[in-house]
């Protein structure tokens, strides 16, 4: 389950915990599972790593505040590389404001392998914003 919440606690997602598959989601290369071991929830989705491609699950949305607001989701990272040879796996926040400019944000790596880890960055906003998305990877970057 993703969750993107300001201090009130509202999911900014549209199906955020996939129990609608891949609606409102764009996607490049992951899989619907339904039987996850996660904590929070048993669907997600699974994005296997091969050599030389980058795959990818993504939302966007148009907002107006400026308001801090928290990204956070339960991450499971086997010690394995799923094929790749120097894979780069983390979510990718792109912030737009008002003005047009952008602002780019992520979580750090996962500390701990073969495990579930839950995974949260808090985002200050400089200026009113205008569009929030996120995208997740799974990138050989060989």
């Amino acid at each position: 389950q993703i969750k993107f919440s300001e201090s009130g606690g509202y999911n900014f997602f549209y199906n955020g915990n996939f129990r609608r598959e891949f609606e409102k989601w764009n996607n490049s290369g992951g899989t619907y599972e339904t039987t996850l071991s996660c904590p929070a929830n048993q669907k997600g989705i699974r994005i296997v790593g091969e050599i030389g491609k980058t795959k990818y699950f993504s939302q966007g949305f148009s907002c107006d505040f400026s308001e801090p607001f928290t990204l956070s989701f339960w991450q499971y990272t086997s010690t394995g590389t799923d094929g790749t040879t120097n894979p780069f796996r983390r979510p990718e926040i792109t912030i737009t404001y008002t003005d047009g400019s952008k602002a780019y944000f992520g979580t750090s790596h996962q500390q701990k392998f073969d495990t579930w880890e839950k995974m949260s960055v808090t985002v200050k906003p400089t200026k009113r914003l205008s569009h929030i998305n996120v995208s997740f990877y799974n990138r050989d970057t060989t």
